[in-house]
């Protein structure tokens, strides 16, 4: 994540999205915010509209889509782990 960078997040208001929008903000990027209640394809369509380039969001709100690169908080103490190895 780089300065002027546009990252969505799609999270539900709880202490994740907190330390989430801290690290946003301390790499200088922009925090664009999606409604999880929102169709999926909405979201979707407002990602590819707002040009961001990664979307932060859990399990239940990921979407099938092939233009979005995600990153699912509620696994990624499974990605952690494997990077902590090497």
């Amino acid at each position: 994540v780089r300065p002027q960078e546009k990252i969505g997040v799609c999270l539900k208001r709880d202490e994740n999205i907190t330390v989430v929008l801290l690290a946003i903000l301390k790499t200088g990027a922009i925090y664009v915010p999606f409604d999880q209640e929102h169709p999926k394809q909405r979201i979707s369509d407002l990602y590819e509209h707002t040009d961001c380039s990664l979307m932060i969001t859990n399990t239940d709100n990921t979407i099938e889509a092939n233009n979005i690169f995600y990153i699912e908080l509620d696994n990624l103490h499974k990605h952690l782990i494997f990077f902590h190895r090497f």
